[in-house]
């Protein structure tokens, strides 16, 4: 296989490993995700991704940067290449962790049944950039006593009681499939 065909295929697995909780979960909880990665995870990924793509610049991708005589340049052009692809690369480990913590929070075994029925304390309808209608809601878990964010897939008035069964995942995030 040549490197383009494998780097291709390896995109194509990271796109269906961020997508698929997307396609299979209904809600989850979006900021405690966010939370977990920085608090266990974010820095491992800079850490690893700094180091690995570093050595791969330098043994395999060096050779293709436009030839140079000027040493400051060829330094520039190094760090310049290296921060970006960190950078990009870091987003992306990020993203797939994301996903990841999804899954396990959902597919590993721990989780707890819920049945959420409480008033919306908050709306807010928004639009994506490609025009897609997305509606937030908040409201208190009476488990935890907290306010819960959640994206929701039609339109609430505040007081509206918001009914669901949910599950309380391996993580502490509340999830529904359906």
């Amino acid at each position: 296989m040549s490197g383009s065909f494998k780097f291709i295929i390896g995109l194509l697995i990271c796109a269906v490993i961020i997508a698929f909780p997307f396609f299979t979960i209904k809600y989850f909880e979006i900021t405690p995700i966010y939370i977990i990665i920085l608090r266990y995870f974010f820095i491992p990924i800079c850490i690893l991704t700094t180091i690995v793509y570093i050595f791969i610049y330098i043994k395999k991708l060096r050779k293709y940067n436009k030839p140079t005589q000027s040493r400051i340049k060829r330094l520039l052009q190094d760090i310049v290449n290296m921060i970006l692809a960190i950078f990009i690369l870091t987003i992306l480990f990020s993203q797939i962790v994301f996903s990841l913590v999804i899954m396990s929070n959902i597919y590993l075994p721990g989780g707890i049944k819920l049945n959420i029925d409480q008033p919306v304390i908050a709306y807010r309808k928004g639009t994506t950039k490609n025009g897609r209608v997305t509606h937030d809601i908040k409201f208190i878990d009476p488990e935890i006593n907290d306010t819960i964010s959640l994206a929701v897939q039609r339109e609430y008035k505040t007081g509206e009681h918001f009914t669901k069964k949910m599950y309380r995942g391996k993580w502490g995030i509340l999830y529904s499939k359906d």
